[in-house]
């Protein structure tokens, strides 16, 4: 099995082997476009399969300087230099095989060694899954008898990574590569807007020497913790993304336009409390708020932002929020948008049009904020850029590590204010 990038995505490639149930590896050299947008790297992606599960997943550049990082969480603040002489080198990529051999002189746990490699796994796969060129080749070979010490299912990590790469564009333009090194720059203006505790700790790890995939191994998160914990102050001016190291020439970035909320929503309402109150939390929140009265007016608004989430209240004059619901439903653009109906009637057949339009949520006025923010958390694949930085900042780093772990809404919730 080989070919291009541009006649087959790398979803459909993971899938059908894992349909398949293939063994081998799956190599995709010299990609051209990822969601680094940095200048190309020679060498290769690489899918290690054991029938059918994924084993492993990297890239040559990473060397032993990824593997360095993650085994530091569990006291190991240096390889063994008998890691590049191992035998599995001949079977493995260099990464796996240093893992199999570090699991073999007991080094390392069963379970430690499953949480490295879900991690490297994971991000790996968040930046492979953007890949749209490059030339792929499926190679069949034996892995060896120790190699299935962890395998993961493909389809889980289907998904985990679409939604997580679906949050990774939101903060584009102001934090585009995970090799990019965060550094502050406004530490007066850090310190008005956090607490004291929160920017010694930024300052710590923000000072341009650590890139946001080595934060990510250091703190045991993934880079979409990280980088949602920081986009605040990014954003803002407050720190910036630096290309490389400060201390060499970096090409000069255009500066981002400040204060451009992530996410746009629009709440469409004949009501002006019910607008306003929902305006007033929302922007709470960090987003982009569009308030609509008329819903024939709408209609044309909402093709022009293009929202990311659309609140529909149902009782409205000229056009009720079921007919605006399935029209928008029928069209390309809106056909996966998350629409949410707003009602002052907790009805069950209420409830059973909304589902048959196309409707994805159902909310009862009066609105109270808890089901408000909990419903964004659960339909924009988002956990939130929080009203106070500097507790969701502290909850990131602060909180017990999640040992690689796929779902993030039992690891760090947010502190209540």
């Amino acid at each position: 099995m080989q070919g291009e990038l541009q006649e087959i995505d790398l979803r459909s490639l993971l899938e059908l082997a894992a349909l398949g149930q293939r063994t081998g590896q799956l190599l995709i050299e010299f990609p051209r476009q990822s969601m680094v947008s940095s200048p190309d790297r020679a060498g290769a992606w690489q899918v290690s399969f054991v029938n059918g599960k994924i084993i492993y997943a990297g890239h040559s550049k990473f060397g032993y300087g990824r593997l360095n990082h993650l085994v530091r969480r569990y006291g190991q603040e240096t390889l063994p230099k008998d890691i590049e002489t191992s035998p599995h080198q001949v079977n493995h990529p260099l990464e796996y095989a240093a893992i199999l051999t570090l699991f073999e002189s007991q080094a390392l746990s069963l379970e430690q060694v499953h949480s490295i490699l879900r991690q490297m796994i994971q991000e790996s796969l968040l930046e492979m899954i953007a890949l749209s060129h490059g030339h792929f080749f499926f190679v069949t070979e034996p892995l060896g008898s120790q190699t299935a010490i962890a395998p993961f299912e493909v389809f889980p990590l289907l998904q985990w990574v679409t939604q997580q790469r679906q949050e990774w564009q939101g903060f584009h333009p102001y934090i585009q590569s995970p090799d990019h090194y965060p550094r502050i720059v406004e530490p007066e203006a850090l310190g008005q807007a956090l607490s004291v505790a929160t920017v010694n700790t930024l300052l710590k790890f923000a000072d341009g020497q650590a890139s946001l995939r080595q934060l990510s191994h250091r703190f045991d998160r993934n880079l979409n913790m990280i980088a949602r914990a920081i986009y605040p102050c990014v954003q803002r001016g407050w720190i910036e993304m630096m290309p490389m190291p400060v201390g060499t020439i970096a090409p000069q970035v255009e500066s981002p336009e400040p204060d451009a909320p992530p996410w746009r929503i629009a709440c469409l309402d004949d009501d002006a409390v019910v607008r306003q109150s929902l305006r007033l939390v929302l922007e709470q929140y960090h987003c982009q708020v569009t308030v609509l009265a008329q819903p024939i007016e709408a209609l044309s608004t909402l093709f022009q932002i293009t929202p990311h989430l659309i609140f529909c209240d149902i009782t409205m004059p000229q056009l009720d929020g079921y007919e605006v619901c399935a029209m928008l439903r029928q069209t390309a653009r809106f056909c996966q948008t998350p629409i949410i109906m707003l009602t002052g009637q907790d009805g069950y057949i209420n409830r059973i049009r909304a589902k048959q339009v196309g409707a994805t949520a159902y909310l009862t006025k009066p609105i109270q904020e808890t089901e408000l923010v909990a419903l964004l958390e659960v339909y924009l694949g988002w956990k939130g850029v929080k009203k106070h930085f500097s507790q969701y900042l502290d909850g990131i780093l602060n909180a017990p590590p999640s040992h690689g772990a796929m779902e993030e809404s039992t690891v760090f919730p947010v502190k209540s204010d």
